[in-house]
């Protein structure tokens, strides 16, 4: 193993790999144009490229790795299941748009795989978050977050073996003994995150977008809206409250629980369609239910009813609801639904 780690050196009886260890990256630079041959070099089964990536790489010395390199080490992992730009994420001091372009730009696919505890890149960057400097992280979150989810839309969702998402270790990563005191820093990137996670739900109050995103945390909803209740009233420019954006977005249980929990009378709002929460439900479920619990108001508006209705209560045995429906509308009983 020595001995192939020292079969090339420099004038001063260098290789590669001590070179990248001792950080001479202009002498990297050089041994890289004039003997691409030692990126076959290993040691403890890490290539240079994996050792690069521990030793904080300036930008110009990883692009020459990964371009002369191309895609061989880029996919490889250690025993932990570690590519080197995970290593890269865990090592690092800084990070910036520029390292994970030139990935994207020669191993696409290393944007996808995750260690053996089941992180991702996205879990690697939303964690060590504040670590890095805020003010260009904060300047590049939107460009980062868009440009891995545009590469693989999944990262968002993804879990790790705790199940854990990528949003709860940015929340994490923000932490504080009082959550009610979280910094605006974590609010900030949050907004970036979901703007880049949901393109295609944007409008409306932060509150539509955290509630937009299908892994929501409740706790993180349940925080927002003490912090600022007046957004559970503010509506998007299709007139949708979050609990329309909710039901929308086919949002768990809990997640409706929350804002019905904070206000009850959103059940009874329509939007500029002149629609109730509970009519954009594209199928009957739970949810629908909890919101005639808490807003039992909404059996007195006749026209959302028909034959879909008493059909499905019949077969959900809500008696007493189906009742009341015919109460109001007796009508339905002539229907052949």
């Amino acid at each position: 193993e020595k001995h192939r780690l020292m079969m090339s050196s420099n004038k001063d009886g260098l290789s590669l790999l001590e070179l990248i260890w001792r950080q001479r990256w202009p002498s990297v630079e050089r041994r890289l144009r004039n003997c691409p041959v030692e990126l076959d070099l290993e040691y403890e089964g890490l290539s240079p490229l994996h050792w690069a990536c521990c030793n904080d790489p300036p930008e110009k010395v990883l692009r020459a790795l990964l371009s002369k390199d191309s895609r061989r080490h880029a996919l490889e992992a250690d025993s932990k299941g570690m590519t080197p730009l995970l290593l890269l994420l865990h090592c690092s001091s800084s990070f910036n748009l520029g390292l994970l372009q030139a990935f994207i730009v020669h191993a696409p696919e290393c944007i996808s795989m995750e260690d053996s505890a089941g992180q991702t890149v996205l879990h690697y960057i939303c964690l060590s978050w504040k670590e890095w400097s805020e003010q260009q992280m904060d300047s590049e979150a939107f460009q980062i977050f868009s440009m891995l989810l545009t590469v693989d839309k999944t990262l968002s969702g993804r879990t790790t073996a705790e199940g854990e998402t990528a949003f709860d270790y940015l929340w994490s990563s923000h932490s504080s003994s009082d959550e009610h005191s979280k910094s605006n820093d974590f609010w900030k990137v949050s907004a970036f995150f979901l703007d880049a996670c949901c393109p295609e739900t944007k409008g409306g109050s932060f509150l539509h977008q955290l509630v937009s995103y299908i892994h929501c945390p409740t706790k993180v909803l349940d925080l927002m809206i003490q912090k600022n209740p007046e957004f559970l009233r503010a509506t998007d420019g299709s007139g949708n409250t979050v609990l329309h954006r909710a039901v929308l977005r086919k949002q768990n249980l809990s997640i409706i629980l929350i804002l019905l929990r904070h206000d009850s009378t959103l059940a009874g709002y329509f939007n500029l369609d002149s629609k109730l929460a509970i009519q954009l439900s594209p199928s009957w479920d739970t949810s629908l239910e909890l919101l005639l619990q808490y807003h039992p108001q909404t059996l007195d508006i006749t026209k959302i009813f028909d034959s879909y209705y008493p059909y499905i209560f019949t077969k959900l045995k809500q008696h007493e609801t189906l009742f009341k429906i015919l109460k109001i509308n007796p009508s339905l009983c002539d229907i052949d639904s």
